[in-house]
């Protein structure tokens, strides 16, 4: 088959589209174009008006049931406690001394964990993980609920959060399990709480971090799920820990301060994807480790990680922490 172009017809009036047909047929599409943009501005709009209002109910699921008793829960010796945060609400936790005592026995103290839990749930859930750190790491644990979980009082808040994880270290101290908070407590985050614990580090610097499951910031986790409800301008609760981090570092340096850091992540971590664990590492002052946890998702790092993952952590008490404390004492 042979193909030929046509020449566009040239003569008569009716054979050349006047400009106002062809303004006409083209009018018609970019009315219609118009009209589908303003369906889906308006659609937008009202998605962003409700991701906007309901934003916090996306980023806090707390179980605000009380837990109960802890020791009628399997945890001996455990106590429950609570305190009045500086804004008024009543937070509640538990605390666990150590086999053995909460003292170290020699003059030295025990280290106690302050565990700054994730977004959901409650303390309860944690018992378990607490019940392994006491049996493996022979130090004191500390947990406190935040504001609307496990019988804590209000609603969550970025800077509700830091005033509850504020408020237990000042129970620390005032009950009188610590003297000294940058030498004797870890501050152990799990996801939201490793935000937790940076800011809570403005108030009161630790002994050390151990992030687990942690980000650099939530703008950045939530822009990676679902990048174009929320900007970030529009976000409340930012928990910018790399932009605070900054600050820390560099006033810790100014006072000669080291706060030694563990990060551990699941490679396979679907909700905090491992890249926003190696930028909150990235912006940890030194000494610091990471530590990769091979097939883990976000909230089973401790199970997958097995016996390897209690080695890495007392690893890291015992040579960057404990070593670091008893080499200035």
């Amino acid at each position: 088959m042979r193909w030929s172009l046509q020449a566009w017809p040239r003569g008569g009036a009716s054979s050349t589209p006047s400009r106002r047909e062809v303004s006409t047929a083209a009018a018609a599409p970019l009315g219609a174009l118009k009209a589908v943009l303003q369906v889906c501005g308006a659609a937008y709009g009202t998605l962003l008006t409700a991701a906007f209002v309901g934003q916090r109910r996306m980023l806090y699921f707390p179980d605000p049931t009380p837990p109960g008793d802890p020791v009628a829960l399997g945890a001996p010796g455990c106590s429950s406690w609570r305190a009045v945060t500086r804004d008024g609400e009543t937070v509640h936790g538990w605390y666990w001394p150590a086999r053995g005592g909460a003292d170290g026995g020699g003059g030295k103290k025990r280290l106690t964990v302050l565990l700054l839990h994730g977004n959901a749930g409650h303390r309860g859930h944690r018992l378990g993980w607490m019940s392994l750190m006491l049996y493996h790491l022979r130090c004191n644990v500390c947990i406190v609920d935040y504001r609307g979980y496990g019988g804590s009082t209000g609603s969550p808040s970025e800077a509700g959060l830091t005033q509850d994880g504020v408020a237990a270290v000042e129970w620390l101290l005032e009950a009188g399990h610590v003297q000294a908070v940058e030498r004797e407590v870890v501050y152990w985050g799990e996801s939201i709480g490793t935000a937790v614990s940076v800011a809570v580090a403005e108030v009161h610097a630790p002994a050390a971090f151990i992030h687990q499951s942690g980000m650099s910031s939530i703008a950045e986790v939530a822009q990676s799920h679902v990048p174009l409800v929320m900007p970030r301008l529009l976000l409340l609760d930012k928990w910018n820990s790399r932009k605070r981090l900054g600050g820390l570092s560099s006033a810790w340096a100014g006072e000669g301060r080291a706060v030694p850091s563990l990060a551990i992540h699941g490679d396979k971590d679907g909700i905090v994807p491992f890249r926003f664990g190696k930028q909150l590492f990235a912006s940890l002052p030194e000494p610091k480790r990471f530590y990769t946890v091979r097939g883990a998702g976000h909230n089973d790092v401790e199970i997958v990680g097995g016996a390897r993952y209690w080695d890495e952590v007392k690893a890291f008490l015992k040579d960057d922490v404990l070593g670091s404390i008893h080499a200035d004492a």
